[in-house]
């Protein structure tokens, strides 16, 4: 009988498995490749690697600011993938086309709407039946974000670094910190900042 191919349960990653030195070192129970992740990141990565569904919620000038990569394969396969979803919100400009072409659901947020809400709306509009990242720092949005893990069975990420992030664990909310995100190469952080741009 062939042996089954090791696979890190915290992070998914092939030909590697969790230590128990590492878990004795570092309280942590992963694979070389993931014990220094946090555990929103492990989550995420673990179920990008089995093509699990993932629900993204992203606040639009949050990551230009960020410059997070929303065209990266991390996001990019919840537009792909049938059972997902995959939502920016807030005025996009030139990106919400290329958004549109990648198969993104673009919210557009004109001046007369609170952004937060168009978030916590689309917070709501979710079933709970994937793993859900919420790419937005705000405390506005907590509400919303605690309802879906009320109703959820399966794990809520939220945005969040320091303090705010061990709050989050405490009501069972992992966090993902901003330097973890994929980030924009050089050559498309002129094309993000000009899509970020009100319109003159």
């Amino acid at each position: 009988m062939s042996r089954k191919i090791d696979q890190c349960g915290r992070c998914g990653l092939r030909g590697r498995r969790r230590s128990m030195e590492l878990l004795r070192y570092s309280g942590i129970y992963a694979c070389r490749d993931c014990y220094n992740k946090d555990e929103g990141l492990a989550t995420l990565l673990n179920y990008r690697r089995r093509e699990r569904d993932v629900d993204i919620i992203a606040d639009f000038p949050t990551a230009a600011k960020l410059r997070v990569n929303l065209l990266h394969w991390i996001f990019q396969m919840s537009a792909v993938l049938a059972g997902s979803r995959y939502v920016l919100v807030g005025n996009m400009g030139i990106f919400g086309r290329i958004a549109r072409n990648h198969g993104i659901t673009c919210r557009e947020v004109d001046i007369l709407e609170d952004r937060r809400e168009v978030l916590s709306q689309a917070i709501d509009s979710l079933s709970g039946e994937n793993l859900t990242v919420i790419l937005y720092p705000g405390k506005y949005i907590l509400p919303a974000v605690r309802r879906l893990v009320e109703r959820s069975n399966q794990p809520v990420i939220l945005l969040a670094d320091g303090d705010a992030a061990v709050d989050l664990k405490n009501e069972g909310i992992l966090a993902i910190s901003e330097s973890e995100f994929p980030k924009q190469r050089r050559k498309d952080r002129r094309a993000a900042a000009l899509a970020a741009a009100p319109a003159q």
